[in-house]
């Protein structure tokens, strides 16, 4: 790429540094502002301050790429009217055939080519365009779901249900109207779907339109999550088994059409080869969230002391924890026990809150991601964590794993580490041994460096533009490794 960059550039009043990860709500592609080597879309759903940790330390782990951090966008989008004329009949039929794939099993293959007519039925005007209006889709919906065929969850829908269904559409159908997805003139190499669900789509359609490769990391399990969300009741049985079809089918394409799925743990990858993840193009690849900087924690406190690190949605009450160090104190009674309430992304320092415990418990972690368990083992400390999740991958033979919601067996593992501290010190050090050596950000570096190199080489290296066709292989891995690094600015 060329590129000059400055205050008026694509990147706005002023060009942020190289390679750093920018959120914004839509991408206007900045490529032309810089000399990049390969250039990497960051597809999140969300802003939670895990999310942008991890988009931020991708960023720093890989200097020689050029990022650019795609957000959510508006939560309320602005009213709109609806295609008119020729276009309005041609977008209600991909609409319709799209909504029969949802409320029709017999129908449900048909999903993918309704999704992607459904996009290119606007024209350079993108999928935005292309939504019917609120009528509009409110009668469609309301015809399919009454149409013979039309499965037992959409059974008597009620006005309600058909509002619900057409808003829950909308907001998934939402993320595809980026424009840069079918802008021709100087797409990304590479996209990147961190967080899955509707943050694929536009993915898919770069796909579809120009040939670009995707990977897909999925860090939040996003079919998983709606499976689970508590807040779900609001919505009646149509219009969340609408919903919850359209993300299900979702995720088939794209594990279908991804280059690469790049789960972080055993339990994201049965999670995503079950949604429909090729195997054959399957990597396990863990976070970098090891920084070999830490230092352990310090020497014990005196007393034997227990420290649970609550993270919120854990699933162990307050009060069983004090049954089972009830009975912990029958048996060393100079026990203490401390409660930490840490934030759901952001796991205490190793050095910092550990220190203050002899033993770590983490009896019923609720998060589906390693960064507490591998915090805690980072400190040093032995660690006692219930047997959920990605709990037994993590901690393995280096700490003890519990039955979740047994106080007996919670206060039995505590009992026996206070009482023999030099298998606390063992287990311990293992624990520290473990966490750097599986979660090491140099590791997780060149897991990703190799996975984009694959996903470059493997597919045409640069979308149809410009009349050019598109060649796989085009640029070997081997062209991309020897390319000049960017000139990076130093303060």
């Amino acid at each position: 790429m060329r590129g000059g960059g400055g205050p008026g550039g694509p990147w706005g009043a002023a060009d942020p540094p190289r390679g750093v990860a920018v959120p914004v709500r839509s991408l206007s592609p900045p490529w032309t502002a810089l000399e990049v080597v390969v250039r990497i879309a960051l597809l999140t759903e969300s802003a939670d301050p895990g999310t942008v940790r991890w988009c931020e330390r991708l960023v720093r782990s890989l200097p020689e790429y050029a990022f650019q951090h795609v957000g959510p966008g508006p939560r309320r989008p602005h009213p709109r009217r609806g295609p008119r004329g020729r276009a309005r009949v041609r977008c209600l039929r991909s609409y319709e055939a799209l909504v029969r794939a949802l409320v029709d099993p017999r129908e449900s293959d048909g999903f993918p080519a309704a999704l992607y007519a459904l996009a290119e039925s606007a024209g350079d005007r993108g999928l935005a365009a292309a939504l019917p209006a609120p009528d509009d889709a409110q009668r469609v919906l309301e015809r399919a779901w009454r149409s013979p065929g039309a499965g037992e969850a959409a059974a008597d829908p009620t006005v309600r249900d058909v509002l619900t269904a057409a808003d829950l559409l909308d907001r998934c159908l939402r993320p595809a109207a980026v424009p840069w997805c079918r802008d021709a003139a100087d797409p990304p190499d590479l996209c990147h779907v961190v967080d899955g669900g509707p943050t694929a789509l536009p993915a898919l359609l770069a796909r579809r339109l120009h040939g670009t490769p995707f990977v897909v990391s999925d860090r939040r399990l996003h079919l998983r999550e709606q499976y689970l969300d508590r807040t779900a009741g609001q919505h009646r049985t149509p219009g969340r088994a609408l919903l919850l079809t359209f993300l299900r089918l979702l995720a088939q394409e794209t594990g279908r059409q991804a280059a690469l799925t790049l789960p972080a743990d055993e339990h994201s990858l049965r999670w995503q080869q079950r949604c429909g993840a090729d195997p054959a193009r399957t990597r396990l690849v863990r976070d970098g969230i090891a920084d070999p900087g830490h230092p352990a924690a310090g020497p014990e406190p005196e007393a034997p002391t227990l420290l649970w690190v609550r993270t919120p949605g854990d699933t162990c009450p307050p009060e069983a924890l004090r049954a089972a160090f009830a009975r912990v104190r029958e048996q060393v009674p100079a026990a203490q026990l401390r409660m930490y309430d840490a934030e759901p992304t952001d796991p205490p320092g190793p050095g910092l809150v550990y220190g203050e415990g002899s033993v770590v418990l983490l009896p019923a972690p609720a998060l589906p991601r390693p960064e507490p368990l591998v915090a805690a083992m980072l400190s040093g400390r032995a660690v006692i964590a219930g047997d959920l999740g990605v709990a037994r991958e993590v901690v393995g033979p280096a700490g003890l794993l519990i039955p979740p919601g047994d106080p007996q067996a919670l206060a039995d593992a505590c009992t026996a580490l206070l009482c023999d501290p030099e298998r606390r010190a063992r287990l311990g050090t293992a624990g520290r041994q473990r966490a750097q050596e599986l979660y090491s950000a140099e590791a997780a570096a060149d897991a990703f460096r190799t996975a984009y190199l694959d996903a470059v080489s493997r597919w045409p290296a640069f979308p149809t533009a410009g009349g050019r066709t598109a060649e796989p292989f085009a640029r070997p891995a081997e062209y991309w490794a020897a390319a000049p690094l960017p000139e990076r600015e130093t303060a």
